[in-house]
């Protein structure tokens, strides 16, 4: 069964990353819904067999339990602002702790740790690898298959290049880390260290660590060929943790040759492969208080720091930043911020100063063990796995002050992955998965049971979520196709799945609303009530209001219209399209002050058309 587990989690570790990171609904739900069934594996094993698993320290599953709690708090009291969201995002980090709580408990000898660290290097120089070919084969399309639907630096798998560099500077370090590992495990002969060293170096048993050597060299230059700052920079500084680790300590100094191999055929390769695009994309870093998107990350963290002081205490609920966030958006574009592009920040904003300061207590403790046990251990083996555990997962700690990886679910598994490694190399005890009769707990089948009907509501949700999903891209797809029936059907479906989708009902509402203008008003009733309740379900989404306003007009209810539109401005107040169409309203109802205020905002963020659009609809009214 155990083994069945790591195979299942090495599955998974494919999956991720090459399912474009996991981020689309159809991932994310094929991955918690393997994730759950794993557990499902581990808790009939561990429940109804004599077997003891590997312990955690009681202020850590405390403080995950606080935190679950608190989120199930933001949810239950109404505090939070997009219950869906926040109920999404429960059961996704539910999935991670599962992954961390399934290494730790099925990875412990040598052996175990050797295969899932090996596995991870392959896989992540296989990701390097078709990156790279992709990048210099590129014909626009994913896996030259699959149109972009977001804009972005497409690279590898990953629809931006900065989750890609958030990925794989992860496995960087750790396959130097498991390279110095498996190094310091060859036999040598000799009287002092470096004869011992240079007998290594020279012994047949160092050709893998040649191949190892390769796949962490094509590693690091894919992640520099991805032009992505901050992940070159947390790579930077990943490396210099590594030689200041082994320069630290006295017996390892000689494996500073390792690292300092890896640099220079690095910097020899990036010269093969072409240094003027990255030494340009570096140097923006000295102009970066001109750099467009860096200035706009800082004003959306400005932004973000309005929504943490309305809500200090309980946040605006877990998962709700993007719908959210406009009400506070001060940048004038149509851009629609799922992310601040600091993890922090956003873990503040949504689980307010308390979640906040569970999740930082989390990290603490978990990375103060990790350090501690790195200390003791005197293993050359451990301490090299170690080393590359700890950086690899600094390096993604550091890249999330400027991005979101910890919301991309590839990112994140891999992060959970390895900290479960750390955590479990660095515990004191190396017992066995034995234990005697008198350990065996009687009540632990109880709880096993318990613990399936919790992993059976969490992946009955999931399954349903993923069917709705489903019909809801059908019915897209039929609407596009001008099937309109049909695609009403399937997203009816769409919402006898998941009926707290707010997505769902607008689309049947904007169904109903084609439908009408194509001259069949006896819908127009069904549209509002769709859209109606798709506001009841996410009440910061302007777009909801804006149609109900379109629809209100259609009925001759100006006074309601004009309101409707008012709280469009109030939800998203700089977004330029939805200035536009109020503005709109408000010349064709003599509204001229504020629709002339509207114009002018138009021209000063740049829409000029839109502005003229709405003084040539004052001059005909």
């Amino acid at each position: 069964m155990t083994l069945i587990i790591q195979i299942g989690l090495i599955s998974l570790l494919v999956f991720a990353p090459l399912a474009f990171g996991s981020v689309e609904v159809w991932a994310r739900s094929i991955l918690e819904l393997a994730v759950f069934g794993l557990a499902g594996l581990w808790l009939i094993q561990y429940g109804f067999a004599r077997k003891a698993p590997a312990k955690l320290p009681g202020p850590v599953w405390v403080m995950l339990s606080l935190f679950a709690g608190w989120v199930l708090v933001q949810q239950t009291a109404a505090a939070s602002l997009y219950p869906r969201g926040t109920r999404d995002a429960l059961v996704l980090g539910i999935a991670y702790a599962v992954i961390f709580a399934l290494v730790v408990s099925t990875v412990r000898t040598e052996r175990e740790f050797n295969r899932l660290t090996l596995a991870l290097v392959v896989i992540g120089f296989g990701v390097a690898l078709f990156a790279i070919f992709q990048r210099y084969t590129w014909n626009g399309k994913m896996f030259w298959l699959r149109e972009v639907r977001e804009s972005g630096a497409v690279f590898g798998p990953f629809v931006n290049r900065n989750h890609f560099a958030g990925y794989i500077e992860m496995l960087i370090p750790l396959s130097i880390g498991y390279t110095v590992a498996a190094f310091a495990g060859v036999p040598a002969k000799g009287d002092t260290a470096w004869r011992r060293f240079i007998d290594r170096l020279t012994s047949e048993r160092a050709n893998r660590l040649t191949l190892l050597l390769f796949m962490t060299l094509v590693m690091s230059v894919s992640l520099v060929l991805s032009l992505s700052r901050t992940g070159i920079l947390s790579f930077l500084v990943a490396v210099i943790l590594i030689g200041m680790i082994l320069l630290l300590g006295r017996a390892t100094q000689k494996w500073l040759l390792l690292p300092g191999i890896l640099f220079t055929v690095l910097l020899i390769s990036l010269t093969w492969f072409g240094l003027g695009p990255i030494i340009d994309r570096v140097q923006t870093l000295l102009r970066i208080t001109e750099d467009h998107s860096m200035l706009a990350r800082v004003e959306v963290w400005k932004d973000t720091a309005k929504l943490v002081s309305d809500h200090p205490l309980m946040g605006s609920g877990l998962g709700t930043f993007g719908v959210v966030y406009p009400a506070y958006k001060t940048l004038p574009d149509q851009v629609f911020y799922e992310h601040t592009h600091n993890d922090y920040i956003q873990l503040l904003a949504e689980t307010g100063w308390v979640g906040f300061g569970l999740s930082v207590g989390i990290l603490g403790v978990l990375f103060g063990f990790i350090i501690a046990g790195w200390r003791w251990r005197r293993s050359p083996w451990a301490k090299g796995l170690l080393m590359g555990l700890v950086t690899g997962l600094v390096a993604l700690l550091i890249h999330g002050l400027t991005d979101f990886n910890f919301h991309i679910p590839a990112n994140a598994v891999l992060f959970a992955v390895l900290l479960g490694l750390a955590w479990n190399l660095a515990r004191p005890e190396r017992e066995e998965d034995t234990a005697s009769e008198s350990v065996f707990d009687r009540s632990r089948p109880s709880a096993a049971v318990a613990g399936l009907a919790v992993i059976g509501l969490l992946a009955a949700q999931t399954t349903a979520a993923f069917a709705a999903d489903r019909y809801y891209r059908c019915g897209l797809e039929l609407e596009k196709a001008g099937k309109l029936d049909r695609a009403g059907e399937d997203y009816r479906r769409a919402i006898g799945w998941d009926p707290a989708h707010p997505l769902y009902h607008m689309a049947m509402g904007e169904l109903d609303e084609r439908r009408y203008v194509q001259g069949d008003a006896s819908v127009l009733p069904a549209a509002r009530s769709e859209i109606e309740r798709a506001a009841a379900l996410a009440p910061t989404l302007a777009e909801p209001h804006l149609h109900l306003g379109w629809i209100r007009a259609q009925l001759r209810e100006t006074a309601s219209a004009t309101e409707e539109f008012n709280r469009v401005l109030k939800l998203d107040p700089t977004n330029p399209l939805f200035q536009h169409y109020v503005g709109l309203w408000f010349a064709a109802t003599g509204q001229t002050d504020r629709a002339l205020g509207l114009a002018r905002q138009l021209r000063e963020s740049g829409q000029p058309a839109k502005a003229a659009e709405i003084e040539e609809k004052l001059k005909k009214t």
